[in-house]
């Protein structure tokens, strides 16, 4: 959300339970550009490749990390000819969140050593059609 209080930055989070409406509603209220969502993008994968497409900056942080809703996840984000950075929460939580991250082709930087459970960082540029 700290991205957003420029009142410049278009912001939208996403989650699949609304586990905090009073401070959303305020901050909706007081951010125009913000906006938040209760709904799972993977069952609407044409929105989210949209909403990936228009995007510079991504915080991946889903579930329990078990790895697999990340890979969903980035398999839309590449199918969205997303050009930007992505950031993923937890890549060093439990052995299948290293494995996810591991199996990224892209260019990557681990911040691991930043964050106790990991953070990861990838480029994702401009791609050639």
């Amino acid at each position: 959300m700290a991205l957003g209080v420029n009142g410049k930055n278009r912001v939208v989070s996403f989650d699949v339970v609304d586990l905090y409406p009073p401070e959303k509603k305020a901050i909706s209220e007081k951010y125009k550009n913000i906006k938040f969502f209760i709904e799972n993008l993977l069952d609407n994968p044409e929105r989210a490749k949209k909403l990936f497409s228009e995007a510079f900056l991504i915080y991946l942080d889903v579930g329990e990390h078990w790895g697999d809703l990340e890979a969903a996840f980035y398999k839309l984000i590449q199918e969205s000819n997303f050009v930007g950075e992505l950031i993923i929460d937890d890549i060093i939580l439990r052995p299948e969140m290293v494995k996810f991250w591991n199996d990224i082709t892209e260019e990557k930087i681990s911040l691991a050593d930043k964050h106790n459970t990991g953070t990861g960082y990838v480029k994702f540029y401009e791609r050639k059609t």
